[in-house]
């Protein structure tokens, strides 16, 4: 063979040879960009998302080692590198894991220190050499030194990388901690950025701080329709919370959340929910984790979280990644929040954890059971015996038991509670949650058995009376606690949950006393309509001319004055034909003035109401029984109509006419969409349900008490039959 014909086999083989190199090099990183482009399949819960991703990038990390090993001289090696350095390694060896760590520090600093390198895996690596120096909050100064000459070779070398505004934004966010005017100085600094998304973050966030600077004055309206005016806040405390549904660090830190609010809601705490969900693209057909407004509405209801949430409900496409609120405040990450002091200014957003109940103990003057508290610190074993009250104060009924199971386990909760919390007051006078204990004894209930049960009963009802008097009459006790325990002064002497009333004049002067304390409270609207549900039974005139004087003079408690006005709309029901006329949901003219003659149950419900399902049977018998002799009922739905849209609304209507079909209720329904401020609920102040009204042949109403097996005789008589 000639050396010409030998030089082509040669090269022959060795072009064959080359190609099945490149075939395999495309086929291994095909497999990698695959693996990084996969998604969880549509449907997989929540909960697991997060481990299908955890077993997804160990693959791709894997998968791009492999490349990088295999094809050092690739030109793709550098993308497979920047994966090795973004993905994480599941592992349980505890050497392999090391050496994977060992491995991404080798390919930062390779990365770092090379030329050529792609700008986006440049933005990789810069990033990923960042985040361990600017996780401590606060950084440590020199943490934050290094931190920021890394960015600024990252600055120097890839200035125009669309990375830069998420490393600068950390950058910021640990600078903030620190120092926030350094901050401040820093972002004024940057706003003249050639790079436009760095320089519009560095304006927002010197705005942000700016904005957090001052007392908090937004005035918004709640996606579900409610009016929040942080200026009308003033006075509480108030935590701000920046969350969402798909967020799993924020579901994990919701339970503190609302065991929190529950705790001391009473005692002045409130929240404003930030909702960061995301809106569907179709909403007929939302997919993953996309919420419609009546989906987190739902959500909601079920995890029992009352406050308002905003939402601006823009879609992803508009937002840029980030909703209205969370660009004032400055925000960047779920979940954050923002504590405010009774002033309306930003106290504390390390809220996280136990930090919650601290700080707001603390804007409460409630003084937290901690060793390094600012208040004088307590004698004796006051702590450790505080401690043990808030892990009583905290317990929960165990989840599984039965409704009469949880009743009692719920009575020895709350009898443990009340007799550490007595105890703590009487060992400990000079404490300054002395006056908090003695409230937490007073309004929780004892459960006593033996042979001494009734004389112990007596004896504790007695103390109990001597502890609330005290408190009641001692100097500087905190405005909720004294308020909290007035309330239930004027509840003891009223009779509340079907006790003997006590001395309704006690109960009046009592009233008189938070009137004077505390005008603006709306708590006193509840103590108001307790009193004179008990009032009007036995002095209908006083009751009435209370409700005059509350009308005439509440201008300072609009809610009060509201709900006075309601109970006289009540009372002139009583004496003059109800007017009452609108659309139902189903698109039926309703008129009272037209059912004179018939008898009519006026049925104040809704679908999300447990005891009015609970009671709706008994109506629809009563209904069935005597419709063919005049009896007619009305319908009057308190659900909501999430955003309060037209569309909404008429979504919801239809939801609220198909409900009733389907559970075979035949009468129509009014609706409005506004929830406890529905339009014929808040005329007669009507703040819980079911309520009922039944009007006589005449128009009038004859009676409101229609629960249980009293709506039945009630109709009776109203339609003339014999007993």
């Amino acid at each position: 063979m000639t050396t010409a014909r030998l030089l082509t086999v040669f090269l022959a083989l060795a072009l064959a040879a080359f190609a099945q190199t490149g075939s395999d090099a495309d086929a291994l990183f095909g497999q990698l960009q695959e693996q990084v482009q996969q998604r969880p399949p549509e449907g997989t819960p929540q909960e697991k998302r997060h481990a299908w991703y955890d077993v997804s990038y160990d693959r791709a990390s894997r998968l791009a080692g492999a490349f990088a090993d295999k094809y050092p001289s690739d030109p793709r090696v550098w993308e497979a590198l920047g994966y090795v350095v973004q993905f994480k390694r599941q592992t349980a060896n505890p050497a392999e894991a090391a050496a994977f760590v060992r491995q991404q520090q080798e390919v930062r600093t390779r990365i770092l220190t090379s030329p050529g390198v792609p700008e986006k895996v440049l933005a990789q690596a810069y990033i990923a050499e960042m985040k361990p120096l600017l996780e401590r909050e606060p950084a440590a100064p020199a943490d934050l030194a290094r931190a920021g000459e890394l960015l600024a070779q990252f600055r120097q070398r890839a200035p125009q990388s669309g990375s830069r505004a998420y490393a600068e934004t950390q950058y910021l966010r640990a600078l903030e901690h620190a120092d926030e005017a350094a901050a401040e100085a820093y972002a004024r600094k940057l706003s003249a950025d050639p790079n436009a998304p760095v320089a519009e973050l560095a304006k927002k966030t010197a705005a942000a701080i700016a904005f957090r600077r001052e007392p908090v004055s937004l005035k918004h309206t709640a996606f579900d329709g409610r009016e929040v005016d942080f200026t009308k806040l003033r006075g509480k405390v108030v935590l701000i919370d920046f969350w969402a549904t798909w967020c799993g660090p924020c579901m994990e830190q919701m339970p503190e959340i609302k065991r929190v609010y529950r705790q001391y809601h009473d005692l002045g705490l409130e929240i404003v929910g930030v909702a960061d969900e995301i809106v569907p693209r179709d909403p007929a057909k939302p997919r993953g984790v996309e919420k419609t407004p009546a989906m987190l509405q739902a959500f909601l209801d079920q995890q029992e979280m009352p406050w308002p949430q905003l939402w601006d409900q823009r879609p992803v496409s508009e937002r840029h990644g980030v909703n209205e609120f969370a660009a004032l405040f400055g925000v960047g990450s779920l979940p954050t929040t923002f504590l405010l002091d009774r002033n309306g200014r930003i106290y504390s957003t390390d809220n996280h954890g136990e930090k919650l109940e601290q700080n707001v103990r603390q804007l409460l003057a409630l003084p937290t059971a901690t060793s390094d508290s600012p208040v004088a610190a307590p004698q004796g074993n006051a702590d450790k015996d505080y401690a043990r009250l808030m892990v009583l104060r905290s317990a929960r009924v165990p989840e599984g038991l039965g409704k009469e199971e949880r009743t009692v386990a719920d009575r020895q909760n709350r009898d443990r509670t009340g007799r550490a919390a007595e105890k703590f007051a009487v060992d400990y006078p000079d404490d300054p949650r002395h006056w908090e204990a003695v409230a937490s004894a007073v309004d929780s209930p004892r459960v006593f058995a033996g042979p001494d049960a009734q004389a112990e009963k007596d004896g504790w009802a007695k103390r109990r009376v001597e502890l609330r008097e005290q408190l009641l009459a001692a100097p500087g006790v905190n405005d909720q606690v004294w308020l909290h325990v007035a309330e239930f002064k004027v509840y003891d002497e009223t009779g509340w949950y079907d006790r003997p009333a006590g001395d309704l004049a006690v109960a009046e002067r009592t009233l008189d006393q938070i009137a004077v304390r505390l005008p603006g409270s709306d708590r006193r609207k509840f103590a108001e309509q307790q009193f004179y549900g008990v009032k009007a039974k036995a002095d209908p005139a006083a009751a009435e001319a209370r409700l005059r004087r509350l009308v005439a003079t509440e201008d300072r408690n609009p809610a009060l004055k509201q709900m006075a006005a309601g109970l006289l709309a009540v009372i002139e029901a009583k004496r003059t034909p109800l007017e009452l006329k609108f659309t139902a949901a189903d698109g039926r003219e309703v008129d009272l003035a037209r059912l004179r003659g018939k008898v009519v149950l006026v049925d104040f419900w809704a679908t999300w109401c447990a005891p009015c399902m609970e009671e709706m049977p008994n109506v629809k018998r009563v209904y069935e029984k005597y419709h063919d002799q005049g009896f007619e009922i009305i319908g009057i739905s308190f659900d909501k109509a999430p955003g309060a849209t037209p569309r909404a609304m008429e979504k919801t209507a239809a939801q609220v006419c198909d409900f009733a079909a389907a559970h075979g209720m035949p009468w129509p329904q009014g609706y409005d969409g506004r929830y406890w401020e529905t339009a014929v609920g808040h005329r007669f102040a009507i703040n819980s349900i079911p309520a009922a009204f039944l009007l006589g042949k005449d128009g009038r109403l004859v009676t409101t008490d229609n629960h249980g097996e009293k709506l039945e005789p009630h109709v009776r008589e109203a339609l003339g039959l014999t007993p």
